[in-house]
């Protein structure tokens, strides 16, 4: 799982790269993750977003302007990875996200995948997990 990293200075804010992000094709913003929906960082400061064209495999973190993408060979790589970058920024301000989350990412050891419940992207069908 070697990814390739680029990291840039956007300079505009959340909001607009959001409306950027949404504008390119094969990418889409990421509001909500894991089974039940929790935040998946923290708008507009925080924001994620994922390409899915085959045969490379983006996510893209915003962060108070700066941005990294990285981009991976495979599909289960590209989100193995953006698992662990989610539970990171869960780890900064679990209080945000809930009582279960805060629970779980506090007994997790920080660079171990969190249980299945709390990864992947959200659907509604996901709600029935347990």
């Amino acid at each position: 799982m070697n990814p390739i990293v680029a990291e840039t200075f956007y300079g505009g804010g959340g909001d607009e790269y959001i409306e950027l992000v949404d504008n390119q094709p094969g990418w889409r913003v990421l509001s909500s993750y894991g089974a039940f929906g929790w935040d998946a960082g923290n708008w507009p400061l925080v924001v994620f977003a994922v390409r899915d064209t085959d045969p490379l495999w983006s996510f893209s973190t915003y962060v108070e302007g700066d941005i990294r993408t990285e981009t991976y060979h495979t599909e289960q790589d590209r989100n193995d990875a953006l698992d662990l970058a989610i539970a990171w920024f869960w780890r900064q301000n679990p209080d945000r996200y809930g009582k279960e989350v805060a629970e779980v990412v506090a007994s997790t050891p920080e660079g171990e995948q969190l249980p299945a419940k709390f990864r992947g992207f959200f659907s509604w069908s996901r709600t029935d997990e347990v």
